[in-house]
């Protein structure tokens, strides 16, 4: 007998059926979940790449991001190089190595697919802020360093960093007459004053002793009424070189401050004398640093108005400079006191200075010293 389905058995076995298949698409979906759970999809991995990146590069302010991805730190010239690569990972479990010529602004991850282009563009982005922030903070270290720890300079003038020896050679002008009240002065007593201060350790030097009447160092080479010499008369400062400039002798600096008493007494000559003797004290002591001083003019006179009474004192004075100024070797120097502006009162009598007269020559000197013999 042929078995028929009622209408009521249908309804009720499609009801059942139904219930079956409801509770299959749930397995399923769970199954799914689950996979997703463990695998990530690419729309999510892709959506929190970018959120990281913008986290790193921009705000950080609302809530902080746990764990996040940040691509290893690559050089800007090692992406620039051709076959360069960078690598860089989303989460871990798999990478990607971008060529450099992938474009640093193209983002182009979608909410549904797996864009790794996006992904490895937006890290790339993220090395090459990054790399650039390292650089900038390098540099600034490297500035704050030498800030503090400027460069030590060291001065390659052998006269520096030792005590010097000054001969002081001349005539009254260098010798002055320190031990009488009142009388005239030289430049001696200041210009130790002025190198000491300017902490040079110099000692001077000579066969004769005077201490400045406002101190220093007593030692001197000045003869009162001294000619330049040879000849001429028998006080002269030739013929005690052999004695002022004996081989125990060793000066570094010989400031030649003389000539007045040949200008006036053998004015034809007085100008090949003065050349002559600069000639042989260069020969006996060629290491010497010699400092040539002009003569000052006369009191209550300019260079130029001395220039025109006494002739001879312009054509020492033009020895003077010419020889300095030719020097070569850089041995001679010039301590110009014609062009130094001394007044009336700097003087005791037409030639001879008073203390302040004798203060200015001490700064000529000095200021010559510093920017030759003793320059830094």
């Amino acid at each position: 007998m042929k078995h028929r389905t009622t209408k009521l058995q249908k309804t009720l076995f499609c009801s059942i059926f139904a219930a079956s298949l409801a509770a299959c698409g749930s397995g399923d979906n769970e199954a799914s979940a689950a996979s997703t759970a463990s695998t990530g999809t690419s729309s999510a991995s892709n959506t929190d790449a970018a959120a990281k990146a913008a986290s790193t590069n921009g705000s950080t302010s609302g809530n902080s991001i746990t764990n996040p991805t940040v691509a290893p730190i690559v050089s800007v010239a090692a992406l620039t190089k051709t076959g360069a690569t960078a690598r860089t990972s989303s989460n871990g479990s798999s990478s990607r190595t971008p060529t450099a010529t992938t474009p640093s602004t193209n983002t182009n991850t979608t909410s549904t697919g797996t864009s790794t282009t996006g992904t490895s563009t937006t890290n790339t982005t993220n090395t090459s802020t990054t790399n650039a922030g390292t650089t900038g903070t390098a540099t600034n270290q490297t500035n704050n360093t030498q800030a503090n720890n400027p460069p030590v300079t060291t001065s390659s003038n052998p006269l520096r960093g030792r005590r010097i020896r000054l001969l002081a050679l001349g005539d009254s002008m260098t010798s002055g007459s320190e031990n009488t009240p009142g009388s005239f002065r030289s430049y001696r007593g200041r210009l130790y004053q002025l190198l000491t201060n300017a902490g040079i350790d110099v000692d001077f030097i000579g066969t004769s002793y005077m201490m400045p009447a406002i101190g220093g160092d007593p030692d001197h080479d000045g003869y009162g009424g001294a000619y330049i010499g040879p000849g001429g008369n028998t006080n002269n400062l030739w013929d005690r070189l052999p004695v002022v400039l004996g081989s125990s002798v060793d000066p570094d600096i010989i400031v030649m401050a003389f000539g007045w008493n040949s200008v006036y007494n053998e004015p034809s000559e007085a100008a090949s004398k003065y050349q002559g003797i600069i000639n042989q004290i260069s020969a006996i002591k060629p290491s010497a640093k010699l400092m040539l001083a002009t003569l000052s003019p006369q009191r209550g006179e300019s260079e130029a108005q001395s220039n025109g009474s006494v002739p001879s004192y312009q054509s020492l004075n033009d020895v003077a400079r010419s020889m300095a100024n030719a020097s070569s070797s850089d041995n001679l120097f010039v301590a110009d006191y014609a062009s130094a502006g001394f007044t009336y009162s700097d003087y005791w009598d037409v030639i001879h200075w008073s203390q302040s007269g004798a203060d200015r020559a001490a700064q000529v000197i000095f200021d010559a010293l510093m920017a030759g013999p003793l320059k830094p």
